[in-house]
């Protein structure tokens, strides 16, 4: 039994999406009172083309001070995306870019957001900053200093308001707009992990602090 209701969930949830996205679709374009698009007589001071993680945050620092327009591809993304649990169920949605690799002994999925959020809407709610090494590589090869962790982080903390797993100390802020919280409930199985990481002596890190030296581990996961 259960297998066959994971198979409808697995079926008719893309389709229950699709049809939200519709709905979405025709209330935008009959409301008076809110329209997506700008009357051809506006004009902006940037124009920024993706609402992605960087875009939405970019245009959103800038329209405290601008008129800003925001182009995105998608829409509205489903409430779906707000339940981790469900996270597969929308990648054959139309809230995706579908893309393939190019093949060489094969070609796999890569799936990229296409709505509002990019594709954080699309990884289960976790709160990733990135590795200290990838904003390290950018500054060397750009021989530009203020693409480095070290720098970088300071604008993660900007835009954080933190009450995550670990202590905030000075890696994390605590005044801003995105929420990163702890994951509310874990599995037995999780802890049976994590008491077995700690008999093989596996390290239990924040793998969101940008200054580790290490790259592999085990941690617990934030949520924003």
């Amino acid at each position: 039994m259960f297998v066959n209701l994971a198979s409808l969930l697995t079926n008719l949830v893309p389709l229950l999406i699709n049809f939200e996205n519709k709905i979405n679709e025709m209330y935008d374009s009959a409301s008076m009172s809110y329209s997506a698009t700008p009357k051809r007589t506006e004009t902006f001071d940037y124009i920024i083309i993706g609402s992605g993680s960087a875009g939405a945050v970019v245009a959103n620092r800038l329209s405290e001070y601008y008129n800003v327009l925001l182009l995105e591809a998608g829409g509205t993304p489903s409430y779906i995306s707000e339940i981790p649990l469900f996270r597969n169920l929308l990648l054959e949605t139309d809230m995706v870019f579908k893309y393939q690799t190019e093949t060489q002994n094969k070609s796999i999925p890569v799936r990229r957001g296409k709505c509002l959020g990019g594709s954080s809407s699309l990884n289960s709610m976790m709160y990733v900053r990135g590795n200290s090494k990838d904003f390290d590589l950018w500054a060397t090869l750009t021989n530009d200093s203020t693409w480095t962790a070290e720098n970088i982080i300071k604008y993660f903390k900007h835009h954080e308001d933190y009450h995550g797993n670990y202590d905030a100390g000075n890696n994390y802020g605590m005044e801003g707009e995105t929420y990163v919280g702890k994951q509310a409930y874990y599995p037995k199985l999780f802890k049976y992990f994590q008491e077995w990481t700690k008999e093989q002596n596996i390290t239990t890190e924040d793998f969101n602090k940008l200054d580790l030296s290490r790259s592999s581990g085990n941690g617990n996961i934030n949520l924003a």
